[in-house]
């Protein structure tokens, strides 16, 4: 059996694959590099929400820190921030405010009321919370809010505690 093979018919053939083979590779690669700034995108993000969320604990711990009762910076005059406080961050300027709430402790109902009870337990809540970008003027997704509850024990009481454990 004899095979004949034109030349005319094949030439185009070669040619046809190398275009082929290089949409294939350039649809590829279009797919990576969409999917590197995807990834430095939720990297971003991420590293912002994280140093959003140190921020509020730092305010948190800062206020947890209150050594004294008395006093105009003491356990019993905690308050809430009067304005927002910008603060520069690596990745954008946040703004922090926080609330804090005393609430006392009601026997009669066995919880905690934000009614002033005399002579009660009584506890701080405090609300921390930072925002970024849009995210001070209502879009939750950029801001980070972060609660606690302190309350007070006289130091000498603590390390009573301590060697007794």
């Amino acid at each position: 059996m004899k095979f004949i093979y034109s030349a005319k018919r094949s030439a185009g053939v070669g040619l046809i694959e190398v275009l082929v083979t290089t949409v294939v590779v350039a649809v590829g690669l279009l797919a990576v590099a969409s999917l590197q700034s995807n990834l430095m995108g939720g990297s971003r993000t991420n590293k912002t929400k994280s140093e959003a969320k140190a921020i509020a604990e730092t305010k948190i711990e800062e206020l947890r820190d209150t050594i004294n009762k008395t006093g105009t910076n003491g356990y019993d005059n905690l308050a809430g921030s009067l304005t927002n406080q910008s603060i520069g961050g690596v990745t954008e300027t946040f703004t922090l405010s926080w609330t804090v709430t005393t609430k006392y402790w009601n026997a009669a109902t066995q919880t905690w009321d934000t009614l002033v009870i005399a002579n009660a337990a009584y506890e701080k809540q405090i609300n921390a919370s930072v925002c970024w970008l849009d995210g001070c003027t209502g879009n939750t997704q950029n801001t980070v809010a972060v609660q606690s509850i302190i309350a007070f024990d006289n130091i000498s009481n603590s390390m009573l505690s301590a060697k007794t454990a």
